[in-house]
């Protein structure tokens, strides 16, 4: 019988890139579990004022 060296329990493990699914909102929080590695957290229910930037298009008519 061939054992891994190091022993799994010893190697260490790549972080996951997680890929959360998160409960739907009920609240300030809803709670994300990730599908991969089973890791969870709490996620806000809401964005601080100021936190996204609105971008809009420029008209097609206009000009450059």
């Amino acid at each position: 019988m061939v054992e891994a060296w190091p022993p799994p329990a010893a190697q260490e493990q790549e972080p996951c890139a997680h890929h959360w699914l998160i409960e739907n909102p009920n609240g300030e929080t809803s709670i994300g579990v990730c599908k991969y590695c089973g890791a969870s957290r709490e996620f806000r229910n809401y964005a601080a004022p100021g936190q996204y930037q609105h971008r809009t298009r420029k008209d097609a008519t206009q000009t450059q």
